[in-house]
């Protein structure tokens, strides 16, 4: 923290700064894995009984909801779709799963993520510890959030349910960002022709 432009007696005392630095900011992400069945069923296979060796202990218990894992899906061509669902402590997860990606170089990586404390909304394709990155432009979450109802100025139980309905709903659509072209190349390397993408 700098502090130069805050007179003396203005700077906040040590106890309140270690405050400060202990207030985490926890994203709602989720990580959906494609590629061939078996390279699928290996990283599920690390997931449930190593689950350190593929996600930071943040990510296993979050602040509202430990990891979850949704049930493998059958794409065809031989690919699968695993999806986990968790939230990440003042990070969007996207460096550690870079490093993920390439101990898994087979497989292809969406990450879609959610900062409630930002109000940005984004996903990244990782491949081989390379990634591209979109975020939701503002216009679109302000579009939805209207869709759903959401009222910045309520903080009532109703408002807060459209606003995590309206959350998910921005998140699905930074997933689906990436997912089409993703089931496309992965399809393309089922079929045997070389892609580095």
């Amino acid at each position: 923290m700098t502090w130069a432009l805050v007179q003396e007696s203005q700077k906040p005392s040590n106890a309140a700064v270690r405050r400060i630095e202990t207030v985490a900011n926890w994203c709602n992400a989720r990580l959906i894995v494609v590629g061939q069945r078996p390279d699928v069923v290996e990283l599920s296979r690390h997931a449930r009984t190593r689950p350190s060796s593929l996600f930071e202990p943040d990510m296993l218990e979050g602040e509202g909801q430990d990891l979850l894992a949704e049930r493998m899906e059958t794409l065809g061509r031989g690919l699968s779709k695993k999806k986990y669902v968790f939230q990440v402590r003042n990070d969007d997860g996207h460096d550690h799963f870079r490093e993920i990606s390439r101990r898994y170089r087979s497989l292809w990586f969406v990450l879609a993520y959610h900062d409630p404390n930002s109000g940005e909304f984004g996903s990244y394709f990782i491949r081989q510890g390379r990634s591209r990155v979109y975020l939701v432009p503002e216009d679109v979450i302000t579009s939805v959030m209207s869709t759903y109802g959401v009222d910045y100025d309520s903080d009532d139980e109703e408002n807060e349910c459209r606003f995590w309905e309206a959350s998910w709903a921005v998140i699905d659509m930074a997933e689906s960002r990436w997912l089409p072209a993703v089931l496309k190349k992965a399809t393309t390397a089922a079929a045997g022709v070389v892609n580095h993408t």
